[in-house]
């Protein structure tokens, strides 16, 4: 991981960015010799194990997007896709997460893991509610607060559907609905995801 002293994930981004568009010409000249399955397990070890890495850092970082940039690039190759088509069918056909929910499904299970670490809404105000945000979110207006792991975790999982709410004292069962989730519903970035949570 490399780190600045303004914490904006851009060194580390520029780093892998590299890397990345190497895995995107293997997976390019894999794809006139490889079966589409076998294609996919090429992609999540060339190219997607790059992006897990550290993903609960960089992916709310404003030059993600140009990691998703080159997701879709890949995506498209992968399926013999024109340059400009859109990628949410194409995401959908191959099991893939965009980097976006690749990002929310890293940290909710990070949430998970720590939950014990973070304030309950009904231990703040002394008194159980049935709100729907489970976990206290604290005051702040520093944008790189707001940008980091803790906040954004926290309003992230405060709008998780209870379908899946429901799972979060079973792991695998939490991932995995969350994943089926995501899949379904293809956010291509946080804001979308809780503005679409807040609506339903």
């Amino acid at each position: 991981m490399q780190i600045d002293n303004h914490l904006n994930w851009k060194c580390h981004i520029d780093q892998i960015l590299p890397k990345l568009s190497t895995a995107s010409f293997v997976i390019r000249q894999l794809s006139y010799i490889l079966d589409l399955e076998t294609l996919r397990i090429a992609y999540f070890s060339y190219f997607h194990s790059i992006i897990r890495h550290g993903i609960i850092f960089l992916g709310n970082a404003t030059d993600s997007c140009k990691v998703f940039r080159l997701q879709k690039r890949v995506i498209r190759l992968m399926l013999g896709a024109r340059p400009r088509a859109s990628c949410r069918g194409l995401f959908k056909k191959l099991e893939i997460l965009p980097v976006p929910c690749q990002y929310i499904l890293s940290v909710m299970l990070f949430m998970i893991d720590n939950s014990n670490k973070f304030l309950k809404s009904s231990e703040v105000h002394g008194f159980h509610t049935r709100s729907k945000n489970p976990f206290f979110i604290p005051a702040t207006n520093l944008t790189s607060v707001q940008k980091g792991i803790t906040y954004s975790g926290i309003k992230m999982y405060n709008r998780l559907p209870n379908s899946i709410l429901n799972h979060r004292n079973d792991r695998k069962k939490f991932k995995n609905e969350l994943h089926k989730y995501l899949l379904n519903k293809l956010f291509y970035s946080v804001k979308e995801f809780l503005e679409f949570s807040r609506e339903n």
